[in-house]
Formats: structure tokens, sequence, C-alpha cells
């Protein structure tokens, strides 16, 4: 949970994930800065001095509900929901396990694919399908919502273990 002060003085709190792997020592948040959002306004207004509130971890999403002995993990993320899995992911290849990891990834354009290269330095490690949702000339891969490629790519299998993270509305496509 972030917590920042407003004018008048309260407090206006948000949950996000950690966007990295770390001993504590530095933080990364992946922020979509909505136009008209309380928090994304406060955050605009920040610098490199500012103080932030922050609590948690809280829950158990992602590393801590692990199986011993993963076979393959699959994570499916929409938008900014990417946070948590590029955190898993980096420890993941800090720790040197073997496990595979699948990452299906959709986001609106080609422009929202962040850490792309970043994901190509885990190449043999992280297998990468990318999807945009609205229209995008410049775009050559996926096309549509994650929840609709899935099955391009997936067969059940109860060897593998799924995280979801991103809109409640992909959120709940997916799962369906």
């Amino acid at each position: 949970m972030l917590r920042l002060r407003n004018l008048s003085g309260d407090y206006i709190e948000r949950s996000y994930s950690a966007a990295n792997y770390s001993s504590g020592d530095f933080l990364e948040f992946m922020v979509r800065l909505e136009p008209h959002g309380q928090m994304s306004a406060l955050i605009r207004g920040l610098s490199s001095k500012s103080l932030i509130d922050v609590k948690g971890p809280f829950g158990k999403f992602g590393r801590l509900s692990l199986k011993e002995h993963p076979k393959k993990i699959i994570l499916i993320s929409g938008g900014v929901g990417i946070s948590p899995f590029r955190s898993f992911i980096q420890e993941s290849v800090s720790l040197a396990e073997d496990f595979p990891i699948d990452l299906f990834y959709g986001f609106r354009t080609g422009k929202d694919f962040l850490f792309q290269d970043e994901w190509k330095q885990y190449a043999g490690r992280l297998m990468v399908i990318p999807s945009v949702s609205e229209e995008d000339k410049t775009w050559t891969g996926e096309r549509g919502f994650i929840s609709e490629i899935l099955p391009r790519y997936l067969e059940p299998n109860p060897e593998s273990q799924v995280f979801i993270c991103g809109p409640p509305p992909m959120v709940k496509a997916t799962r369906e």
C-alpha cells in the first residue's frame, strides 16, 4: 500500500505491487496515471525528495504460494498487472530456478509493452507471448485480449501453476 497526503491533509492510499526483486533497499512501482485520479495527481506532484508511506507486503500472491517443485509457471498479465510478475521473474532468475515460465502479457498498444528489452535477457528461461488489444499499425504480434489468445497456446495441465494479475474484467475473462 502506498499512502500520500493530499493538500487537505487527508491520506490517499492505494494498492500497488512491487515491480522489482529487492532485498528491501530499492522498490520500483509501475503506476498507471489516471487523468482524474486522486492518487495519480499526488504522484505527478512528487519530487525526488518526497516521502511516501509504504505498508506491506500483504497476501500470498506469487512466490509465497508456489508448489514445492513446480513443473511450469504460467503468468497471465494485463497492463500494469505485469508488476508483480516482473518481480517474480527477476527473483526466479537470480535463484537460478529451473522451471519454465510462460508469460502471457496483454496491453493496449505496442508502446505499452513494458520491460520488453528486459524480457529478451531471459530468453531460454522465459517465453513471452504479448498481445495488443487496440488498433496499432506498427504491431506485428498477437492481437486481441489476452484471454482470447490463451486457447491458442495453452491446454489444461494440472502440473502447471497459473497466476493472473490485471484489470478486473481481464482477470474475470481469463478465469472463465
